[in-house]
């Protein structure tokens, strides 16, 4: 059974991971709690409930952080990483969420006693509130007469994001803005393996981009030739077999998981011929307006050729894509491609954030370097 410390730590180590992999213009577009790491608050209470709230740096810096009564200051060292704040709480985590719930029965308006529940821009109120202070309140409400939003109950897991709580507690406002929490309605349910809490860490991270889903974008490596629109550090060269109906769904699972670390993954054959411009010119194009190159090696074809090519120029990360088990469809290459240090042979199970993200993650650092590297000798680039 994993505590909610250890799982803090690891999850907030894979929220970084996911950071760490975007390209900066996505970055931008990120949710502060995710741009600006600022608090991990982790707890449990007598029930065996467990929460896991995440505060940006300016929400943190803000907020008067109460354990078991006293107050702790907010203190980072890192800017790239959370502060961790752990503790056992003498109070159900309900009553530490929302500490100004009157004494009395707790009155939820929902209970959660399922898994993976998911609310996501909701404010909770009375109606009374929401017409006295919350009219102009774009969120939808869910209202009634409750002083507490949400029950989580023994079997249930929510995940909670952008959530709004009002209450009016003896004529005063009190309100609670929550960014992100996690709320196990008991610690067996957190999970221990590390896929289970990448699996939470993926969800979390793409549903704080801006606040939506992210949706298969609809880039184009023609129209990005024509304007240049999309920056360069967003596009991944996909190489490999075109013409079969299974490296066609491996592709689109390529350009999805890619999307959701806000990449822009094209084919080679989607770039619009130019008359005058060579099949290798055509390559070369494509991979110099990319920031790596993924080749999905399943059969025989055309990127035999490419592989070989980009062996000797050697102008941006590549990574190799197998299945597990796979044998390499050229032997010739295979010792040249192993001991290349600007190559990566990824085996897989199959096409997922899980399994691409420490090779995504491999091709950012190479490319962060070379930048330093070629800044550094290239003077008039300061």
């Amino acid at each position: 059974m994993m505590k909610i410390d250890e799982f803090s730590k690891k999850f907030t180590q894979v929220l970084k991971d996911l950071v760490d992999v975007t390209p900066k213009a996505a970055i931008e577009r990120l949710h502060p709690l995710i741009k600006e790491p600022g608090l991990a608050i982790g707890y449990s209470d007598p029930s065996d409930k467990c929460v896991l709230e995440l505060l940006s740096k300016s929400l943190a810096e803000k907020k008067k952080i109460q354990i078991n009564g006293k107050l702790v200051p907010f203190q980072t060292v890192d800017p790239t990483r959370y502060a961790a704040i752990t503790f056992t709480s003498k109070e159900p985590v309900e009553r530490v969420l929302f500490p100004y719930i009157p004494e009395g029965p707790l009155k939820p308006t929902i209970k959660v006693s399922a898994k993976n529940i998911s609310f996501h821009n909701f404010c909770f109120c009375t109606p009374e509130y929401k017409k006295k202070y919350w009219q102009k309140i774009g969120y939808p409400m869910l209202g009634g007469d409750f002083n507490v939003p949400f029950d989580v109950t023994h079997d249930g897991l929510l995940i909670g994001m952008n959530l709004l709580h009002g209450l009016e507690v003896d004529g005063k406002r009190n309100e609670k803005y929550i960014e992100f929490v996690l709320i196990f309605g008991n610690s067996n349910l957190i999970p221990c393996d590390d896929a289970g809490i990448r699996d939470i860490a993926f969800t979390a991270f793409c549903s704080l981009v801006t606040g939506k889903k992210i949706e298969e974008d609809r880039w184009s490596f023609s129209e990005f030739l024509k304007n240049l629109e999309t920056p360069i550090e967003q596009n991944v060269l996909l190489l490999g077999s075109y013409n079969s109906e299974k490296d066609e769904e491996d592709f689109d699972k390529l350009k999805s998981r890619l999307t959701s670390f806000g990449y822009n993954g094209f084919m080679l054959k989607d770039s619009q011929d130019v008359p005058i411009q060579s099949n290798i010119e055509k390559l070369l194009t494509a991979t110099i307006c990319s920031c790596f190159v993924i080749v999905l090696d399943s059969q025989p074809s055309g990127h035999i050729a490419e592989l070989d090519k980009l062996l000797s120029l050697r102008f941006r990360p590549v990574i190799i894509v197998r299945h597990k088990g796979a044998k390499p469809s050229t032997f010739f290459l295979e010792d040249t491609i192993a001991s290349d240090d600007n190559f990566r042979i990824a085996e897989v199970s199959e096409i997922s954030n899980t399994e691409l993200l420490p090779h995504i993650k491999w091709a950012r650092e190479k490319t962060a370097k070379q930048i330093k590297r070629y800044d550094k000798i290239n003077s008039w680039r300061e």
